[in-house]
């Protein structure tokens, strides 16, 4: 199967015969060659289900922290993006962060399952504990609180959003000034209140 994979760039056949092997054998099943050329073939076929069942045996095989970590947010990404499995997705990435609560990736990505969800009030929560992790100053926080931005005028909850274009204003240097005091004007504007 290998052969076919690397050597003949083909695919189906390689395909073929890992599966082939893979059913036949288990030491070869979750052996590291195998389930790491699957893998690449699932990737590059775009067969996302049998990607998954290669993550989740990934996941049970690794004993390396931060590489289980790596698989658990693919494994995670892939479920939500890929197979619209949204429940799954936030189980895995809970099931994570209650291992490793400043893992920014999944943080990140939990975040934004709830937001392309319209859970507001959840994905508010999880931006706050990122908050808490990152730098006050770095690029990163600065799309963070951006992000808090536009949640909260979603939200009208103009005040607060008000509030984190003053902190960014004051304490970030990777934004574009002028947008966030345009910003700020147009949202004084919308409620009557100019400052």
């Amino acid at each position: 199967g290998c052969i076919y994979l690397y050597d003949c760039n083909d695919r189906q056949t390689a395909r073929q015969y890992l599966e082939r092997a893979a059913a036949m054998d288990k030491e070869i099943e979750f052996g590291e060659q195998t389930p790491n050329a699957l893998e690449t073939i699932y990737q590059s076929l775009d067969l996302y289900r049998e990607l998954s069942d290669i993550y989740e045996k990934k996941c049970s095989i690794i004993s390396i922290p931060n590489e289980l970590k790596k698989y658990e947010i693919r494994l995670a990404q892939l479920r939500y993006e890929h197979l619209g499995e949204t429940t799954l997705a936030i189980k895995t990435l809970k099931q994570l962060l209650n291992h490793d609560p400043d893992n920014a990736i999944a943080l990140q990505l939990l975040a934004q399952i709830y937001i392309d969800n319209q859970n507001y009030q959840e994905a508010d929560g999880v931006l706050q504990s990122l908050k808490e992790i990152l730098h006050p100053s770095s690029k990163e926080m600065a799309q963070l609180v951006l992000r808090l931005i536009a949640l909260n005028l979603e939200l009208n909850q103009k005040e607060t959003a008000k509030q984190y274009m003053i902190d960014l204003l004051d304490n970030n240097a990777h934004i574009d000034k002028l947008a966030i005091i345009e910003l700020y004007k147009r949202t004084c504007r919308e409620e009557d209140k100019w400052e």
